[in-house]
């Protein structure tokens, strides 16, 4: 008699070696696949001291004497399919983590394991035991993450972020034809929630003058905001902006950061 896949994965993940447990453990909140909020993260990964109670975090000491890490995804395969790494200390003991690789792929619905690797203070690498994480993506949200649109979540809501390789040339702010269909898309995805309110804010990175880079954000943001706003999400649920280069997300010192820098992000929050 064949074995459920359910079963078969469950058989797998028990099959997986056991590794050495360190003085941090890794644990995983999953949304539930009957009962998924869009505007929650589908796994939110928690580093927590090994042996503490349910609740308690890390000791900061323990933390402090990383020097990189990195938390890894598994396949049944035992093929690493993502991860989320940094160097140092983290500067959280929770990260956010939506199935879509950094390479832009986005996973499938089902089952991985995860585990935290990290070199400690002397050197020696360490390793948490692995857990079991089960990925659920929200309706909707598949038809438009990817390489260049990522979910940002906090405790508010969530940013769906749109980067300018995507949305608009260099200095411009006319969209480019191959935007067209990922705003469809989103725009698909925010009418199924009209309760939701949107702020549209464009962003540039620190170079070339700083009014023309505001006003620049600013025509961007107003481009995003009537694209939406023609395929059916109501203007009176939304606001655009400019913010120029007032609020970076990586280093503006580097072609990379400067590159996610010029983004258009659309801040999703649920209605009074």
């Amino acid at each position: 008699m064949p074995i459920p896949s359910l079963c078969r994965a469950a058989l797998l993940f028990l099959a997986l070696p056991a590794l050495a447990a360190g003085d941090l453990a890794l644990k995983a909140d999953v949304s539930p696949g009957w009962d998924i909020d869009p505007l929650s993260p589908p796994v939110t990964f928690r580093i927590t001291g090994d042996g503490l109670l349910e609740g308690e975090g890390p000791d900061r000491g323990i933390l402090a004497g990383i020097k990189r890490w990195q938390i890894q995804v598994f396949n049944f395969d035992e093929e690493k399919v993502d991860f989320i790494q940094g160097l140092g200390s983290p500067d959280s003991d929770r990260f956010h983590w939506d199935g879509v690789t950094r390479s832009g792929a986005i996973l499938r619905d089902g089952f991985y394991t995860a585990r935290l690797a990290w070199v400690d203070a002397v050197g020696s690498l360490r390793k948490t035991k692995p857990v079991q994480v089960s990925l659920f993506l929200p309706r909707g949200l598949r038809d438009f993450l990817g390489a260049h649109v990522r979910c940002v979540y906090d405790d508010d809501g969530v940013v769906i972020r749109v980067a300018e390789a995507l949305t608009f040339a260099p200095g411009r702010w006319r969209l480019r034809p191959q935007a067209l269909p990922v705003l469809d898309n989103i725009a698909v995805f925010l009418c199924e929630h009209p309760a939701w309110r949107l702020a549209v804010q464009g962003h540039a990175d620190a170079t070339g003058r700083g009014e023309t880079n505001l006003r620049v954000s600013s025509d961007r943001a107003r481009a995003v905001y009537q694209y939406l706003a023609g395929r059916g999400v109501g203007r009176e649920r939304m606001t655009y902006e400019g913010l120029g280069a007032a609020q970076p997300i990586a280093d503006n010192s580097t072609e990379a950061g400067r590159a996610q820098n010029r983004r258009v992000d659309i801040v999703v929050r649920r209605g009074a």
